[in-house]
């Protein structure tokens, strides 16, 4: 019989790449019970898994009291391991059941533009870490920014799967970007591509944005203002098991989120799935992205749309010297499989 695991992530299931395959590599193992909110999008299943949706609808203070209570009823009656992916005030599950093994996994510092705000963030992750068995955490950077060097504290990182094994040509620029459309200045890479094609006509490009937020109709407006609509195509929010036909087309990820300092440490998953499945990438010069972005796999760049637009230049002059195996070779350690079966394994039976 397998050994049950309960995993919490307030993230409707199947939103965020990284629970999500823990569950699929995970669920040969343990027989997982997954918990989450229903935030509106189609609900995703998999075979093995029982996810239990718990509504969002209602004020703030009572969804995070249904959501709280589902997930005490199943922490009982599963009396198993717990995993919690960070949200303010988690540690309560331990305070109420400090018998039950717990983990609480970091996968981001705060993002928001106020200081203040991200203080107050990164504090409460610090608060809430005192209270659980373990504590991982997605890269060294993050663990020193936020001073968790504890003998119970591990590191789990980012990974990713090839999303598509189709062989590459690098003639033309084809470029994709996956991702939230808000607070990333996309715009600056949809100007910087205005420039490059205003200098150079004869060059083919597309641009595949596959994403969505508050912002976009104010890219689709800029867009339409630059008569770029033949060459820029907004795709929305797809599904991660749809993603594969814009790798397998495209040939160039962009991996561009703006150098601050909340930014600099927090490695995208994205440039991940681009580097495993062949594409070339333009990522901005954080301090994450220096590590995992080299001469043979990328460009990088400042965050502004005139150096996305030297990038562009710069990638169709090496066009014929791009090598995709090298591409791909970059990051091959990187593998969700590899993670889960000898990093997330290994942490989780530390919980005794």
């Amino acid at each position: 019989m397998k050994e049950k695991l309960t995993i919490i992530n307030k993230e409707q299931f199947g939103s965020l790449t990284d629970s999500l395959k823990w569950c699929q590599y995970l669920r040969d193992r343990y027989d997982i019970t997954f918990l989450c909110f229903d935030s509106g999008r189609s609900r995703l299943y998999l075979d093995g898994i029982k996810v239990i949706y718990i509504s969002s609808r209602g004020p703030k203070f009572f969804r995070a009291i249904r959501f709280f209570f589902i997930c005490c009823i199943n922490i009982l009656k599963n009396r198993s391991k717990v995993l919690v992916v960070y949200f303010n005030n988690c540690h309560l599950f331990k305070l109420l059941f400090p018998k039950i093994k717990m983990q609480m996994d970091i996968r981001t510092l705060a993002v928001l533009g106020d200081k203040e705000s991200r203080s107050e963030y990164n504090e409460g992750i610090k608060y809430s870490s005192k209270y659980f068995d373990i504590v991982s955490v997605i890269s060294e950077r993050i663990r020193d920014v936020l001073g968790l060097n504890g003998n119970n504290t591990y590191i789990l990182p980012l990974g990713a799967d090839i999303i598509s094994d189709v062989p590459k040509d690098y003639s033309e620029i084809k470029l994709l970007y996956v991702g939230t459309l808000n607070g990333r200045r996309i715009s600056d890479t949809i100007a910087g591509l205005y420039d490059f094609i205003s200098n150079n006509k004869d060059v083919v490009v597309t641009y595949d944005i596959v994403g969505d937020g508050f912002e976009l109709n104010n890219l689709k407006k800029l867009v339409k203002k630059l008569g770029l609509m033949n060459v820029v195509t907004f795709h929305g929010h797809i599904p991660y098991d749809e993603l594969s036909p814009f790798y397998a087309k495209c040939n160039v990820g962009v991996s561009y989120v703006p150098m601050t300092d909340y930014y600099d440490n927090q490695p995208p998953t994205k440039v991940y799935e681009y580097a495993l499945s062949g594409l070339f990438q333009i990522a901005t010069s954080t301090s994450a992205n220096r590590g995992l972005i080299s001469n043979s796999n990328g460009v990088l760049i400042k965050d502004n749309s005139d150096d996305f637009s030297f990038a562009l230049s710069k990638v169709y002059a090496m066009r014929n010297t791009i090598d995709e195996i090298v591409i791909r070779s970059s990051l091959s350690h990187s593998t969700w499989t590899r993670i889960v079966h000898e990093d997330l394994i290994s942490i989780l039976e530390k919980l005794k």
